[in-house]
């Protein structure tokens, strides 16, 4: 019974996580997933004690999907550490650059900000995503530090400090796009990106 209960409730998160991508989560209701996700609406309550839950984890997996192109350049940033690969583990920061501003772009279907607020609403799913940064973080950290012990980033920047700081800015650009004169373009932070970096 776990597995199909288990099964249950993943498929009722991934059909709420399209329809709020598609539509946002102001209007969402519960009535409609549980009959997009073909159950009962007391089946949807048994899984999610409430609206706010089952909102925060569908944003959750939305966050997810926006984000595995970045996690992916995360292990290539690690394999070319371990392969002592200079060219590639540069090239790699180029590209994780644009793909961490590109994911806070309006034109993004998901909407960062409003995924997070919406995650923020449910504690227990904050959690869960708070540890899942973390633990990107720390690769991110530990990452940072390995190439600065190469000598392939600037040793005087906190690694700690700078992988926070990058993260918070892509947050930022988020609300400050398209407001004249402080939206910065894909390339100006690139440029900002690979300097903290690379010094």
């Amino acid at each position: 019974m776990q597995r199909k209960d288990s099964l249950t409730k993943d498929h009722i998160v991934a059909v709420a996580a399209g329809m709020i991508a598609e539509s946002g989560s102001d209007s969402f209701r519960i009535l409609d997933v549980a009959k997009k996700s073909n159950v009962g609406v007391p089946t949807v309550y048994y899984h999610f004690e409430s609206r706010n839950r089952l909102v925060s984890e569908a944003q959750l997996l939305n966050y997810e999907a926006i984000s595995q192109p970045i996690y992916g350049v995360l292990e290539q940033v690690e394999a070319a550490l371990a392969a002592k690969d200079e060219p590639l583990f540069t090239e790699l920061l180029e590209q994780h650059s644009r793909l961490i501003w590109n994911a806070g772009r309006p034109e993004n279907d998901f909407g960062v900000i409003s995924i997070l607020t919406d995650i923020w609403a449910d504690a227990t799913t904050r959690n869960v995503f708070r540890g899942r940064l973390l633990e990107e973080f720390t690769r991110w950290i530990a990452a940072l530090e390995l190439a600065q012990s190469f000598g392939w980033a600037d040793g005087t920047n906190d690694a700690k400090t700078t992988i926070v700081m990058l993260w918070a800015s892509c947050l930022g650009q988020a609300i400050t796009v398209d407001l004249d004169p402080i939206d910065v373009s894909a390339d100006g932070f690139r440029d900002f990106y690979m300097k903290s970096i690379k010094g």
